[in-house]
């Protein structure tokens, strides 16, 4: 019994259960935060979902609920596989996958990786473009050191609203510095192949802030990190920040809706 114990408590946070949460009845959808977040900054957005949906969202490794990631940079492609091992055990189906910013790396892979269980790709403000390795290092320094007040300075501006700045300092703060860095050094990987391999549906909700320019949001798109989609759907909100959930909720709402219209049933 001790030795079970000691495999199990020797298992990569990966391979164990994440923490969800399940609402609705319907065609399946998969809600994956983003940078320093956890399942809580759904809430709205999946009420409004489960009306015609089952919404599954999820607490990626170290943050909210969930058990840590394994010590070093964190493998996106492994913490995607463990949400495709939760989702085909909690949809029973192919299902929609919904990212938010970082969350968007997560939701590369599991499109990449099991396209079996990914009838369509949504991603919300998410950079695809890995981060240059001497920036990340500095930027997984800080947080390791201060990672409210690192996140605070990094992302300020990211926030549509003083109000709001608080309430994702707050919740950046319930994640420890070492794990944010973790994140940070794992987003230098590469993904411009994993882009090549996702062969559904892609659709791309953007503010200012990734699409700055708004002249040709596609041709933007592409020249951040969305030029190898077969099938890529962009609308950007001139109005949003960097949360485009909570700026534009209606809109939101209303684009996921009409995208997974248009993916036929499942």
């Amino acid at each position: 019994m001790r030795l079970l114990i000691a495999l199990c408590l020797c298992l990569p946070a990966s391979a164990q259960s994440l923490a969800f949460s399940k609402v609705g009845k319907g065609p399946g959808l998969v809600l994956i935060h983003g940078f320093a977040g956890n399942r809580g900054v759904w809430e709205d957005l999946a009420r409004t979902l489960s009306e015609r949906h089952t919404v599954l969202t999820v607490d990626l490794p170290g943050c909210g609920d969930s058990a840590p990631p394994p010590p070093g940079p964190v493998d996106f492609a492994a913490v995607a596989d463990a949400v495709a091992t939760l989702a085909a055990r909690e949809l029973g189906g192919p299902g929609v996958v919904v990212a938010h910013s970082m969350g968007g790396l997560v939701g590369l892979r599991l499109a990449s990786r099991h396209p079996e269980q990914v009838r369509g790709l949504v991603l919300l403000d998410a950079p695809l473009l890995p981060m240059e390795g001497v920036q990340a290092e500095r930027l997984a320094r800080g947080l390791e050191q201060d990672g409210p007040g690192t996140f605070r300075e990094r992302y300020g501006r990211f926030a549509a609203s003083p109000e709001q700045l608080d309430r994702v300092v707050r919740e950046a703060a319930r994640v420890s510095g070492p794990v944010l860095a973790a994140y940070t050094r794992g987003r230098t990987a590469p993904t411009e192949a994993e882009v090549g391999k996702v062969k559904c549906p892609v659709l791309l909700v953007a503010s200012p802030i990734l699409l700055p320019l708004g002249e040709n949001p596609d041709r933007e798109a592409r020249a951040v990190g969305y030029g190898g989609f077969g099938t890529l759907l962009v609308v950007r909100l001139p109005q949003a920040k960097h949360w485009v959930m909570w700026d534009e909720p209606r809109l939101v709402g209303r684009a996921i809706g009409e995208f997974v219209a248009t993916l036929g049933k499942p």
